[in-house]
Parts: structure tokens; C-alpha cells; sequence
């Protein structure tokens, strides 16, 4: 019986453990958008010196999971736009928005006139 019960508090406390490790991260989420106001799909969003990130959706919406208690660079780049940049720190288990407008690149060429001769 002692062993039993031994064993159900060692279960117990590991299953705390895990589920108060689990919840030490922060979550940041948004929208990323052009200066027209439409969302972007294909974003790549990353956290300078870290691996994984995440990828815009269809709707310009972004998720990802972070390490509390430091500062973090977020780093949102997609081609034909000026890559932004956010320094952040948040508190465990804590969900932050982040919506983001990135600009253009992309110049006009104006008017482009192409002449040919017949050989």
C-alpha cells in the first residue's frame, strides 16, 4: 500500500511538473498586412538566432510560440517587400497581438518604349 502511494504522488508530481513546463511559454500572434491593407500570404515570420518560425496563412495570419523572460527580434521578410523588425520580451504564458504592415519594394518603371528594326 505504501508503495502504491508512493507511486500515484511521483505520477502526480511529475504530471505537474510537465503541465507548469508547458505553460512557460508566451504565444505571439497577428496579422500581417501591405500599406493597401490586404493581408499577405507566404510571410516568413522567425525570431533572429532561433530555430522553426512560422509562415503567414491565406488570411495574413501568423502564430508562434516563444521563450518568456528574454528579448526577442522578430523578424517578418517576404520578397517585394521591406523586411520588418520587432524587438520584443514577454511573460510566461502570456498571448500578445503583433499586426504588422509591411511596404513595398516594388518601383515603376513609367513608361517603357521598345523599338525594332526589320533586318
Amino acid at each position: 500500500m505504501r508503495e502504491l502511494k508512493s507511486l500515484f504522488f511521483s505520477v502526480l508530481l511529475l504530471f505537474v511538473f510537465t503541465t507548469d513546463m508547458s505553460a512557460q511559454d508566451a504565444l505571439l500572434r497577428g496579422v500581417v498586412k501591405d500599406s493597401s491593407g490586404k493581408a499577405i500570404e507566404a510571410v516568413s515570420v522567425s525570431v533572429n538566432g532561433e530555430p522553426g518560425g512560422s509562415i503567414t496563412d491565406q488570411q495574413g495570419k501568423y502564430e508562434i510560440k516563444l521563450a518568456p523572460y528574454r528579448d526577442l527580434l522578430i523578424i517578418y521578410s517576404f520578397i517585394g517587400y521591406a523586411t520588418e523588425r520587432r524587438m520584443i520580451r514577454m511573460n510566461p504564458g502570456e498571448e500578445r497581438i503583433l499586426n504588422i504592415q509591411l511596404k513595398s519594394t516594388s518601383r515603376d518603371l513609367g513608361t517603357v518604349n521598345i523599338e525594332a528594326e526589320r533586318p
